[in-house]
């Protein structure tokens, strides 16, 4: 079976990129090829559009030159899902079976603000132009079926999954919090150094980290207006240097608006790291409150404070390798990158064989 996939490039930056890397690199499925078909370059905003209309000008060709059986779309909200619709659209001309992955934060949000002549071609498209589609959890599966009529049967839910290494150490006398990811408003960057701000005040000696890309500048001005001598930023960071960083943490933390499955969850908790986050997304299948991290509501700064403060200050290194080692146990239970490649192979196979009809 030969699978293309249409996505940004797996080098790039963010969470598609890294489940298309794991797809293409960490995982082996008899029988299945994969071929990358780059769609998204970062770079200016006019280099960006240039290549992205450039890339879907060149698919016809690339698939008439191209044994391909399936398409696979990876798509998000906004502009990446409109890009994407030209690919199911050329990819039906040429008779390919389509199968589309959602990795959305926040396509509901982009759903309700369109007006219903574009809901309608939005329907349509998952209508006409997709044979499955995958999506990260439960609720999101929800979501498809009941706003956007995808019928349950073209629905299947595949959750990330990461590398588990077979060692790992979790330090539960650290004092470092971690978060990894877009700095801005969505992940709920600025919660946290209010939060922040607060531990300075009470002299608490708790070390924040936060690693990504997104408003640097706007997040270094607040620790320099507040002298939050306790906030480090350091920036986009990946492969090793990421676990680096994330073996210094006693805690991860994800306080976020929207969300489809954090890899950095995910990833973080497979080194034994507890993570606290929001009950959005597919987030609560994957963390299950008390038991291995904790969940609060979207912009409860208070409540984001004091378990940070119970956690931090006031459990014993008892309480905390238990929760570790139960952080742990759950990806290498559920979300192992071992497990995913038999999923998505039938996944893919259920798409040749047309079996949704």
């Amino acid at each position: 079976m030969k699978v293309v996939i249409v996505g940004p490039s797996s080098m790039e930056k963010g969470g598609i990129s890294t489940v298309i890397n794991n797809i293409s690199s960490n995982i082996d499925i008899t029988d299945v090829s994969f071929k990358e078909y780059k769609s998204w370059k970062s770079g200016t905003f006019f280099s960006r559009i240039m290549y992205s209309i450039i890339k879907i000008i060149l698919f016809p060709l690339f698939l008439s030159k191209n044994e391909v059986d399936i398409v696979y779309i990876h798509f998000a909200h906004n502009g990446s899902f409109t890009r994407k619709a030209y690919y199911s659209k050329i990819s039906k001309l040429f008779n390919k079976k389509v199968v589309f992955h959602s990795h959305s934060s926040s396509f509901d949000v982009y759903y309700h603000n369109l007006k219903e002549p574009k809901k309608e071609k939005v329907r349509r498209i998952f209508c006409d132009y997709c044979d499955y589609l995958i999506v990260l959890g439960e609720n999101w599966k929800n979501f498809y079926h009941k706003e956007i009529k995808v019928p349950n049967r073209k629905i299947e839910i595949l959750h990330n999954a990461v590398l588990c290494s077979p060692i790992y150490y979790y330090d539960s006398s650290s004092l470092i919090i971690t978060m990894f990811g877009r700095l801005g408003k969505r992940k709920g960057t600025y919660d946290v150094l209010k939060v922040a701000s607060r531990f300075k005040e009470n002299n608490q000696n708790i070390q924040f980290k936060l690693y990504g890309d997104g408003e640097i500048e706007i997040v270094r001005d607040i620790i320099a207006k507040n002298n939050l001598t306790n906030v480090f930023v350091g920036g986009w960071v990946d492969g090793d240097k990421k676990v680096e960083a994330m073996k210094e943490a006693a805690l991860n933390i994800l306080p976020s608006y929207n969300e489809g499955m954090p890899m950095a969850i995910l990833e973080s908790m497979s080194l034994g790291i507890p993570n606290i986050s929001t009950n959005v997304g597919s987030i609560e299948e994957v963390i299950e409150d008390q038991v291995n991290g904790f969940i609060i509501k979207p912009g409860d700064e208070e409540k984001l404070y004091s378990v940070i403060k119970n956690y931090m200050c006031d459990s014993d290194k008892e309480y905390k390798v238990q929760l570790s080692n139960q952080a742990r146990n759950t990806i290498v239970e559920k979300f192992n990158i071992r497990n995913y490649g038999d999923k998505l192979k039938r996944i893919l196979k259920k798409t040749r064989e047309n079996e949704n009809k």
